[in-house]
């Protein structure tokens, strides 16, 4: 099997590398704050995300500038009844609708909504048995963290990145998380290695 040799550059490579990175550092500064659960850590960085003009490594982030420091109620009364308007936003300020690329579209979501691909995993996982779990394409390596904590299997969580900032942030939770096993490893998926995980008989990829 070849070795990757991460040479290759494209501005999404470029990209990731300082998104990653700055990403990383609020992650690192919410522990320095004091924040030292590994879950507690994400959900309270998922919150300035919501609550925040973009995000670490995109034109314009303003940490947090979201939030109302006053509720705007769409509730109102007017000739002595009560009037309910279509709310726009949330009560802490972001707009209640955002947009996501889908199926080369953009749809409109909840800033509020949660996927079940995590429950669908927790369950798949507790009812089959494997050996390690593998994320290629694991970006910062939150997903390991998340399964982990919401139920996945005490198994070692294999997380493979091409950005080396997305592996760097990776081993920062294998440092922090003393309950979980994160062994983060570059991966190139234009010449996939994964003989990192080859002492396993069972993986779950």
């Amino acid at each position: 099997m070849n070795k990757p040799t991460f040479r290759r550059r494209t501005k999404w490579n470029d990209h990731y590398e300082i998104v990653w990175r700055l990403r990383t550092d609020l992650l690192k500064k919410l522990y320095e704050g004091g924040e030292r659960h590994p879950l507690r850590l994400l959900r309270l960085y998922e919150s300035i995300l919501r609550l925040s003009s973009g995000a670490p490594g995109i034109e314009g982030f303003q940490e947090d500038d979201l939030y109302a420091d006053h509720l705007h109620s769409n509730v109102r009364l007017e000739n002595g009844s009560t009037v309910i308007d279509p709310a726009e936003r949330l009560p802490t300020g972001p707009k209640v609708l955002g947009s996501v690329s889908f199926l080369d579209d953009w749809v409109n979501f909840s800033r509020l909504f949660s996927t079940l691909y995590m429950p669908f995993l927790v369950d798949f996982l507790r009812k089959n048995h494997f050996d390690a779990v593998v994320e290629l394409g694991s970006g910062l390596g939150v997903n390991a963290v998340r399964l982990f904590y919401q139920g996945g299997p005490k198994v070692p969580y294999y997380v493979g990145e091409f950005a080396q900032s997305g592996t760097e942030c990776a081993q920062f939770f294998s440092e922090i998380c003393d309950e979980l096993t994160i062994i983060p490893f570059r991966y190139d998926h234009l010449c996939p290695d994964l003989s990192i995980v080859q002492e396993n008989s069972r993986v779950f990829v």
